[in-house]
């Protein structure tokens, strides 16, 4: 092997390590909004919750012996 060919193997394996990296960065991306968008679903039923139990506890303390 001829310096010239062991410059294009190290060139083709940067490449190659480039285009994985940037797969890999694309796929995080895709992950992390996955992850905030599952977040958000958990943080809104949490709310929905609260408010739901919020609104009950009202419910007993206006009805007649409860409050």
């Amino acid at each position: 092997m001829t310096g010239d060919d062991d410059v294009e193997v190290l060139r083709r394996e940067r490449d190659e390590a480039i285009a994985h990296a940037r797969a890999l960065e694309h796929e995080l991306g895709t992950l992390r909004g996955k992850v905030k968008r599952l977040e958000l679903m958990m943080w809104r039923r949490t709310a929905r919750r609260q408010r739901l139990a919020e609104w009950a506890k009202r419910l007993r303390r206006a009805l007649p012996g409860h409050g």
